[in-house]
């Protein structure tokens, strides 16, 4: 991971909650008091047998059909809730982010459903790449690779 995202990471409020009813969730912890927690984004942890000696977390949205940004859970329906580990904050802001990718995708093209969003996100960063990189690559008249700019043109 780079410094800044590591960083970013680090100063992330999210939290891990377990609630009275079984579940666990993972969000960005806005606001607490004694009586309530507002919670943006909250997502339901859980975890997948994968095979007969493995497990992996999963990650699904916690309230479905609605588009509240931040949810109020009150205080007695939650156990306990710590920071989450730096993996955590890692896999829920890569959640979230594929999340809002898969959003943006539907709402530029609501037809299509055989767009996928991670080639729409690709060449998005691949159109951030600097443009100038025909230094090394530059071919002459002669047909050999040149130094740019070309000795001819200044």
């Amino acid at each position: 991971m780079s410094k800044e995202l590591n960083e970013y990471l680090t100063n992330m409020p999210v939290h891990v909650f377990k609630l009275v009813d079984g579940n666990t969730i993972i969000g960005k912890l806005i606001d607490s008091d004694e009586n309530d927690v507002v919670i943006a984004k909250p997502h339901e942890l859980g975890v997948l047998e994968t095979s007969k000696n493995s497990m992996d977390v999963c990650i699904n949205e916690w309230l479905y059909g609605c588009d509240a940004e931040e949810v109020l859970i009150s205080q007695k329906n939650i156990i306990t809730h710590s920071e989450a580990s730096m993996t955590m904050k890692n896999f829920y802001s890569k959640c979230v982010l594929k999340t809002k990718i898969h959003q943006m995708v539907s709402d530029l093209n609501p037809k299509s459903k055989s767009v996928n969003p991670m080639n729409i996100f690709e060449s998005l960063l691949n159109g951030l790449e600097q443009q100038d990189s025909r230094k090394d690559d530059y071919i002459g008249w002669d047909g050999h690779p040149k130094p740019w700019p070309p000795e001819e043109d200044i």
